[in-house]
C-alpha cells in the first residue's frame, strides 16, 4: 500500500483529490506539501500551470498530535448529543426574493449527466428554494462533473434538496465506480469533504452536503438499522449490554438514531480514537418510563 504520492491538477483541490483516491485514504490522515503552485492563466486557460502536491500518509503519532480537542468535542456533538432522524420535508416559503430574470415556471431542481447533455428538470417536494441552496447545488455539481472529467469517468448527478435542514443531497450513479468509494466508504467520505468544502467557501450560510455513490450509503444505513434491532433484541433477552464493533462516527451516529426510539434499551459510546464502539445496555425500569414519557 502506498504512504506517499506525487500528484497534479487543474486546482488545488483536484490535485488532493486525486492524492486521496490514490492512498486510500482521508484529508486528515495526510501531510501535503506544495511542489508547485498552479495559476490560471490568462482568460483562465492561456499559459496555465497545474498545481503540484506531495502529499504522505501521517504516522500513527503524528495524527494524534495534530488532533485538537475541539474536533472531539465537535465530533461527539455531532454524533450522539444530536442523533438525527430522517426528517420529512414540507413546504416553506420563500426566503429570498425571486430574481427578475428568472422564470416562475422554472422547475426547482435539475438532474446533470456528466459527459452527455443535461437531463429534463423536474420538482422536488419544496415549494421554493433559496437562492444560497441553489447555488450550492451548482458549485457542487460544476466540482463533481470536473473530478469525473479528469478522472475519466461516465456518471449521472441527480440532486435533492431539503430546504428546511439548509442540506444539499447528490446522488452519483454510474459504472466503475467502485474507487471513489473506498473501504469502507473512506473515499466516499473524503470525498463529501471536498464538495462541503467547494460548496461552502464562499457560501453563506453553511450548508449541509451529503454524497452518496451507487446508494452505497443508503444501503449500509439500512443494514446498519437491522443490525442495531438484532442486537438490542439480543439485549433483551439476555439482560446483558452488548459492545459493538468499532465503527466510524457515521455508523455510531445511524446505531443512536435507530434505537433512540426503542423502550427497553440504551445506547452510548465507549473507547478512543479507532476503537471507539457502540454499547447497547437494558434500560432500567425508571428510565424506561422517562424515556416513554418524552416519546409520547
Amino acid at each position: 500500500m502506498k504512504t506517499e504520492v506525487t500528484v497534479t491538477g487543474k486546482t488545488y483541490d483536484e490535485a488532493l483529490t486525486k492524492a486521496l483516491l490514490e492512498l486510500e485514504t482521508t484529508s486528515d490522515r495526510l501531510e501535503v506539501s506544495v511542489v508547485e503552485q498552479g495559476s490560471s492563466g490568462l482568460l483562465g486557460f492561456i499559459g496555465s500551470k497545474p498545481w503540484k502536491l506531495h502529499a504522505v500518509i501521517k504516522t500513527a503519532e503524528q495524527q494524534e498530535e495534530k488532533l485538537p480537542d475541539q474536533a472531539e468535542n465537535c465530533a461527539e456533538v455531532c454524533e450522539e448529543a444530536a442523533p438525527a432522524e430522517p426528517v420529512i420535508v414540507t413546504p416553506v416559503p420563500e426566503i429570498e426574493p425571486a430574481k427578475p430574470q428568472e422564470s416562475e415556471e422554472k422547475p426547482l431542481q435539475t438532474t446533470n449527466k456528466t459527459l452527455a447533455a443535461a437531463r429534463p428538470e423536474k420538482k422536488v417536494q419544496d415549494a421554493t428554494i433559496p437562492t444560497s441552496l441553489e447555488n450550492g447545488k451548482k458549485a457542487g455539481i460544476a466540482f463533481l462533473q470536473e473530478l469525473f472529467e479528469t478522472l475519466k469517468l461516465e456518471a449521472e448527478i441527480d440532486t435533492q434538496i431539503r430546504a428546511q435542514e439548509k442540506t444539499v443531497i447528490f446522488h452519483v450513479k454510474g459504472e466503475n465506480l467502485g474507487a471513489l468509494i473506498g473501504k469502507r466508504g473512506q473515499t466516499l467520505d473524503a470525498l463529501q469533504y471536498l464538495v462541503s468544502h467547494v460548496v461552502n467557501k464562499k457560501q453563506e450560510p453553511f450548508l449541509r452536503i451529503k454524497l452518496d455513490i451507487g446508494s452505497y450509503r443508503e444501503k449500509q444505513e439500512n443494514k446498519l438499522r437491522a443490525f442495531a434491532r438484532n442486537a438490542a433484541r439480543r439485549v433483551k433477552q439476555s439482560g446483558k449490554p452488548y459492545a459493538l464493533d468499532p465503527m466510524t462516527p457515521n455508523e455510531r451516529r445511524i446505531i443512536h438514531a435507530a434505537l433512540q426510539r426503542d423502550r427497553y434499551v440504551t445506547t452510548h459510546s465507549e473507547g478512543e480514537g479507532e476503537q471507539r464502539h457502540v454499547v447497547i445496555t437494558l434500560q432500567k425500569d425508571g428510565d424506561r418510563q422517562k424515556k416513554e414519557g418524552s416519546i409520547k
